[in-house]
């Protein structure tokens, strides 16, 4: 059975603005109200797994938000069996009616597992999209964040959220040297990690305290 993840809105108002607040059990159809603010987010328990903000048109129309993170849903599964990754394949039918780009985000799962070193770990993480055949790494189009509250995320603004890996080190370019023609293809795109790409400006998500983290300098 997929892994379709339920997804709770967070609500309340904040200087003054409007959000249009949702309860989705295993995805389900969005509504926004005009000119109001949206934010989504999927939760696995208690645990913030992925989510999506923007701001609504003045004629919003209805769209359906989900994520699938079943691994086993994944052509290139085999490519990251040697280490911990992870699965989003966000899934929407209609347009999300935002006035700009929304902000898609994805938050790291691997902090509670990490002993005296997250920060370290944090940043080693590569993400990687799944297109048809093709594997790429899209590391430096994420912006790597973290707030108060001790979330760890990555946040990109597309109109068309795709399905990404994330995992906890790069695929080795040897590997698509042993890819025939009628397999998935491996792009590369050299050592960028989440952190490296410092023009990319996410639209401020309702968090507390978001801010943008730096490398550990050695």
């Amino acid at each position: 059975m997929k892994k379709i993840l339920s997804a709770v809105v967070a609500a309340g108002l904040a200087l003054g603005l409007s959000i249009s607040a949702f309860a989705l059990d295993g995805g389900g159809i969005v509504k926004p109200r005009a000119g109001s603010e949206v934010a989504l987010t999927i939760r696995s328990g208690d645990t913030k797994v992925a989510g999506i903000h923007f701001y609504a048109d003045n004629d919003p129309d209805q769209f359906y938000f989900n994520v699938n993170t079943d691994m086993d849903d994944c052509k290139f599964k085999d490519l990251f069996a040697d280490q911990e990754a992870y699965y989003y394949e966000f899934v929407v039918d209609g347009r999300i009616p935002s006035t700009s780009l929304p902000t898609v985000r994805i938050f790291s799962p691997y902090r509670e597992e990490v002993d005296g070193g997250l920060a370290d770990r944090w940043y080693r993480l590569k993400i990687y999209e799944v297109d048809g055949d093709t594997l790429t790494d899209v590391s430096g189009d994420f912006a790597a964040m973290a707030d108060d509250d001790g979330n760890y995320f990555f946040d990109i603004r597309t109109r068309t959220p795709g399905t990404y890996i994330l995992a906890e080190k790069a695929v080795q370019e040897t590997v698509s040297a042993a890819v025939n023609a009628d397999s998935p293809q491996l792009k590369a795109a050299g050592n960028q990690t989440a952190s490296d790409q410092q023009s990319t400006q996410p639209a401020k998500l309702p968090e507390k305290r978001v801010k943008r983290m730096q490398p550990k300098k050695d």
